[in-house]
């Protein structure tokens, strides 16, 4: 019989209750793959001012009342609320404290390094409030990664945690926790050797009982001596420390055939419906809904500094094809203006809604015919698994980061179930999208590469087994790391 874990779940965010990033998505689903399985896993987040306790049904816990947290010379109360997280029996806890926590979420604050110092210390102590010691204490993002550092130096003695093996995850290496030195020693953080800056996420790899990333291409940038987050030589430190898993995505939630966000369900079988979205999308951006041609969706936030002006270029270029260009949510301010110039300009073929809506990102994901993601970017995270979960073909760069994921369509190969194209010019974008408009053309060429996209598996049956195994190897481990 295999063994059955107890695991403390630990994110800066969850979905449904706040999400501004995939992580939320993550710490919302694959839980519930757990506890599906027997596994006893309890999961914890802030309780941001933004999650609606009536709606999901927050409770106080008797014994989370009243907590003391000392963060630096501060004392600050904390009390706990629990919930499910929806369709699933996951208990959720919520560390609650007014001060600290009355902002939607979200980072880039200038007391960060007091707030989650105080979330990390707040996640252990809530651990003895409850008598619950678990295998893995699994940490989400630079903002838990003070937790193995705490492990490893104020909790060092302490007999509760002696059992207890921590698991970094990492998702976005960009996102660090990076503060000055005095802030972060402010907060009660410091450790040998910081200068002038610490680095929370840097911290939670030297001490974290092992690291996954959810990238490979991620580890190969790291690795690389270029290296865009200096984390190399924490990284090569804790060489035989590491591995990579994929994420997997929400089949309740990412499912055309369930999806109650948008205006028909369909599924690989039957897949007329589809039309029926592409219908209500372009009505909701302004536009006819009895246009026959092919729709292209992107996210705004894909804009960065590198690629704005050429996916800029690559968009005025589109203009005079048979396409609308569709992009939604809030972005960078001078890639959100010029295409609201370029709407003006194009009003039946280029529109924006810059509104942050969860609803309409999954109308824009079962109304596109394409998916478009200029450039890598850690911010992309699931969208290329979203789309074609509903048979919107990615238009992605061919990159390492996409790897197993988007197979390359050419009328040669039966198999693809998207189009790459060579990032860093326009052309090359336009060039990657004119053969994504042939495939749309040839209606056989098109069944065939939606039917492979809608095939594709990203649930969370693969990537769940290789975390038992890791979960595995560290609780029969011994020593945490120094």
């Amino acid at each position: 019989m295999k063994q059955k874990f107890k695991i403390f779940y630990v994110s800066p965010e969850v979905f449904p209750f706040a999400h501004s990033s995939d992580v939320a998505e993550v710490a919302g689903s694959f839980p519930k793959t757990l506890k599906n399985l027997g596994h006893d896993i309890r999961v914890m987040m802030p309780n941001y001012r933004s999650v609606n306790e009536r709606r999901y049904v927050l409770r106080d816990v008797i014994r989370l009342q009243g907590l003391k947290i000392n963060v630096g010379d501060e004392e600050f109360e904390a009390s706990g609320k629990s919930a499910f997280i929806p369709e699933s029996k996951v208990q959720i806890y919520f560390l609650d404290n007014k001060e600290l926590f009355n902002y939607d979420g979200g980072v880039g604050h200038d007391d960060d390094a007091k707030r989650f110092m105080f979330f990390a210390v707040g996640c252990l102590e809530t651990l003895k409030l409850l008598y619950w010691q678990p295998d893995i204490i699994h940490c989400n993002e630079w903002q838990a990664a003070l937790i193995p550092w705490l492990l490893a130096t104020v909790y060092k003695d302490d007999d509760f945690f002696k059992n207890c093996k921590t698991l970094l995850s990492i998702h976005n290496p960009g996102n660090q926790g990076i503060f000055d030195a005095a802030v972060a020693k402010s907060a009660g953080v410091g450790f040998a050797g910081a200068a002038e800056r610490v680095s929370f996420l840097e911290a939670g790899i030297r001490y974290a009982d092992s690291i996954n990333f959810t990238n490979d291409h991620v580890v190969e940038q790291i690795r690389d001596e270029a290296d865009p987050w200096q984390l190399r030589e924490a990284l090569e430190k804790r060489d035989r420390d590491y591995v990579v898993i994929n994420n997997g995505i929400d089949e309740q939630v990412w499912d055309p055939e369930k999806d109650k966000s948008i205006s028909a369900s369909y599924s690989q079988k039957e897949p007329d419906a589809k039309k029926d979205n592409k219908k209500t999308l372009l009505e909701h951006f302004g536009l006819s809904g009895e246009s026959d041609a092919a729709i292209v969706g992107t996210h705004s936030a894909f804009a960065n500094t590198e690629n704005t002006d050429w996916f800029l270029d690559a968009i005025k270029a589109l203009a005079g094809r048979d396409i609308h260009f569709l992009a939604i949510g809030p972005g960078k301010d001078v890639f959100m203006q010029e295409v609201r110039t370029l709407q003006e300009k194009y009003p039946d073929k280029i529109a924006l809604d810059a509104k942050p809506d969860p609803k309409l990102s999954h109308l824009l994901g079962a109304g596109s015919d394409f998916f478009l993601i200029p450039s890598y970017s850690t911010v992309a995270g699931l969208a290329p698994m979203h789309s074609l979960a509903y048979g919107t073909i990615p238009i992605v760069p061919n990159s390492p980061a996409f790897r197993g994921l988007v197979s390359n369509w050419d009328s040669g190969y039966a198999g693809g179930n998207g189009v790459l194209f060579d990032e860093g010019t326009s052309d090359s974008l336009v060039g990657g999208i004119d053969r994504a408009l042939q495939a749309y053309a040839d209606n056989a060429s098109w069944q065939k590469i939606v039917k492979a996209a809608m095939s594709s598996d990203f649930s969370w049956n693969v990537p769940t087994q290789e975390y038992l195994k890791l979960y595995q190897k560290l609780a029969s481990g011994k020593a945490r790391p120094h």
